[in-house]
C-alpha cells in the first residue's frame, strides 16, 4: 500500500510539472499573439493616416505650396511638418478655428488639418508623429512614426545577453529601397524603440 502511495504522489508532481509548461506555453503564446496584434493595428493604421493625409492636400491644393505653373512664385507649403518626434508627443495640439464648420481662407484650412490629422496620428499609434516635408510641385514624402516596444535587439552585457530598443536608421541619399520605407528623418531626432514608415506621393 505504501508503495502505491509512493507512486501516487511521484505521478501528481509529474502531473503539476506537466500542467505549469503548459500555462507557461498558454501564456507565451497569448503575449506573441499580443505583439502581432498591436503590429498589425499599427500597420494598418498607418496606411488609414497616409490616406487621410493625401485626400487633405488634394482637397486644398493652394496652401500646398508652389504649383505646377512653371511661371508661378516659389510658396511654401502648409502643410510640411518638420517638429522632432519628442515635441509632437508631448504637444497641445488645440484647435483655434474651426474650418469643419467655419469659412476659412487656404492656409487657415491647411492649419485646421495639420491639427486634426496630428490627433489622428497620436490617437490611433502609440506615442505617434509625423514628419512632412515638399510641396505639390515636388512631391511630398510622409513619414509616419510610433513608439514600438517589441522594436528590440540582443546585446551582449558581460556573460549576459540582454534585449535593448533597437535604433531605427536614418536616411540618407544613399539608402537601399528597403531602408528608404523604413528610415527614421535625421530631424525628428527619434530614440530608441520609435519605428518609422515613410511614403510619398504626388497631389
Amino acid at each position: 500500500m505504501k508503495k502505491q502511495s509512493g507512486f501516487s504522489m511521484v505521478e501528481m508532481l509529474v502531473a503539476i510539472l506537466v500542467f505549469s509548461l503548459g500555462l507557461l506555453g498558454v501564456a507565451g503564446l497569448q503575449a506573441a499573439t499580443a505583439k502581432y496584434k498591436i503590429n498589425t493595428q499599427a500597420n494598418a493604421a498607418v496606411g488609414q493616416i497616409f490616406l487621410d493625409f493625401t485626400e487633405r492636400v488634394r482637397v486644398n491644393p493652394t496652401a500646398a505650396g508652389t504649383s505646377y505653373d512653371p511661371t508661378s512664385a516659389e510658396l511654401p507649403s502648409v502643410y510640411e511638418l518638420k517638429s522632432t518626434w519628442s515635441k509632437q508627443v508631448s504637444a497641445d495640439l488645440n484647435i483655434s478655428k474651426e474650418c469643419s464648420e467655419n469659412e476659412c481662407s487656404a492656409n487657415e484650412r491647411a492649419v485646421y488639418d495639420m491639427l486634426v490629422w496630428r490627433k489622428k496620428v497620436k490617437d490611433d499609434l502609440p506615442q505617434g508623429a509625423a514628419f512632412v516635408t515638399g510641396d505639390r510641385k515636388k512631391g511630398f514624402d510622409v513619414t509616419i512614426m510610433w513608439m514600438d516596444k517589441e522594436f528590440t535587439e540582443n546585446k551582449v552585457n558581460g556573460d549576459n545577453l540582454e534585449k535593448k530598443l533597437t535604433k531605427a536608421a536614418v536616411c540618407s541619399g544613399g539608402d537601399d529601397e528597403l531602408i528608404v520605407h523604413n528610415c527614421c528623418p535625421e530631424g525628428a531626432e527619434v530614440p530608441a524603440g520609435v519605428r518609422c514608415l515613410r511614403m510619398s506621393f504626388l497631389p
